[in-house]
């Protein structure tokens, strides 16, 4: 019985430390969704307009983590890579085959937008008891990009990018489970790919684990 009771202490007082006070590394996985994206064209083409970007985004991060002040501030330095297979639909374009086009000549199509991107990625957090307000700031190395219609039309060229998409956020996270956590978070990217100025907003539900 003595046993039992100071294993639930002991689990006890282990949910309430944070984790991020004796982990050294984490790991995890998230999913979210990316809304109100612009894409700015570039202004030396003019067969593609300006357009929204919208859809879901998937990814991974992994971190070192260290302390500024001990237990209750933290930080983690690493990686994150990220897919996103965004969705523009009714986008007005100028057919390439049109020479001199003309308003009445703008078409309209279905364009998916994917996005691969693997980074660095920091973030600096208060820990809280079981609570862990962050925040997170991150930049592409490499980004690859490709955009089609339905019917397989490029209207985004496919292209690789590095060094110039940058995330921004704020987050929190909540300890579940002794060195486990689940956070939201809000993320707001800017950057360029595939000649085009591109922002967008993204809001993301994951896990993590430290050990």
């Amino acid at each position: 019985m003595k046993r039992f009771s100071f294993f639930i202490l002991l689990l006890g007082i282990l949910v309430f430390i944070p984790s991020t006070s004796f982990a050294l590394f984490d790991v995890g996985v998230y999913g979210g969704y990316s809304f109100l994206g612009k894409v700015k064209k570039d202004s030396t083409k003019d067969d593609v307009e300006n357009y929204d970007l919208q859809g879901w985004e998937y990814g991974f991060i992994a971190h070192y983590n260290g302390k500024i002040l001990p237990v209750f501030l933290s930080y983690g330095i690493g990686t994150f890579v990220q897919y996103a297979p965004l969705q523009a639909n009714g986008v007005e374009y100028y057919p390439s085959h049109v020479n001199n086009p003309t308003e009445d000549d703008k078409e309209e199509t279905d364009v998916s937008y994917q996005k691969k991107q693997v980074g660095v990625d920091a973030y600096l957090q208060l820990n809280l008891l079981m609570l862990h307000p962050y925040v997170r700031i991150a930049w592409t190395v490499w980004e690859g990009v490709e955009g089609q219609n339905v019917d397989g039309a490029q209207i985004v060229d496919k292209k690789q990018e590095y060094f110039k998409t940058y995330l921004t956020g704020v987050g929190l996270a909540v300890g579940v489970l002794p060195l486990i956590q689940v956070y939201v978070e809000y993320l707001y990217v800017t950057g360029e790919s595939a000649n085009n100025e591109v922002t967008n907003n993204s809001v993301h539900l994951g896990a993590r684990i430290y050990f």
